[in-house]
């Protein structure tokens, strides 16, 4: 009886955390937690550490299943000393306490996003990542937006995503849009110029 009943509780843990599953699999250098019955991933620490660019996607296939990565895992990019820089996508929803601590100087992070991230802890950085990194987000007008909540307000250096960071998308307001046209369009005509 004992035996059939450890058998049963074994079955209903395995069956159970199959749907919540979280095997951790490697994808072009980049080590993901992935959550089967969500359809999501969460990028997780390294052995070892990242080093140089890393590049995170909005979205994987593995084993022909779509995945969104939603998620940086608390300590993802912790002490990663090669570490020169970050692209978050647009699809971050969650960045865990302690994902990003004891980071290098000049350490670039480029954020996709033009909603607040929207589980965010004071501790997701540390005092190195204020310090140290430069928070990079794809509009003026959002930069602002993010200054107002922490710990975002914290970063001493800020800067807006250049163009061969970005995803893609043009995240203007309609008015940043409007005023770059109207400057392009008070262009000076060339003049012909008669012998």
């Amino acid at each position: 009886m004992i035996k059939k009943f450890i058998f049963l509780f074994a079955l209903i843990c395995y069956s159970f955390t199959q749907g919540y599953s979280q095997n951790v699999t490697e994808i072009n250098g980049i080590q993901y937690r992935l959550f089967p019955k969500s359809q999501e991933a969460n990028v997780v620490a390294k052995e070892g550490g990242y080093s140089g660019s890393v590049n995170i996607p909005a979205k994987l296939t593995i084993d022909y299943e779509p995945y969104s990565v939603s998620g940086i895992e608390s300590g993802a990019f912790s002490d990663c000393a090669n570490l020169s820089e970050v692209t978050l996508p647009s699809s971050i929803a969650l960045i865990q306490p302690n994902a990003f601590t004891n980071v290098p100087a000049g350490l670039k992070i480029y954020l996709n996003k033009s909603k607040l991230v929207t589980f965010v802890k004071m501790n997701s950085f540390d005092d190195s990542c204020f310090k140290n990194a430069t928070l990079y987000l794809p509009t003026e007008s959002i930069l602002k937006e993010y200054k107002k909540y922490g710990p975002w307000f914290k970063f001493e250096n800020t800067g807006i995503v250049p163009k061969a960071k970005s995803d893609g998308v043009d995240r203007r307001t309609s008015s940043e849009k409007w005023g770059e046209n109207k400057r392009t369009k008070k262009t000076p005509r060339s003049k012909t110029i008669k012998f």
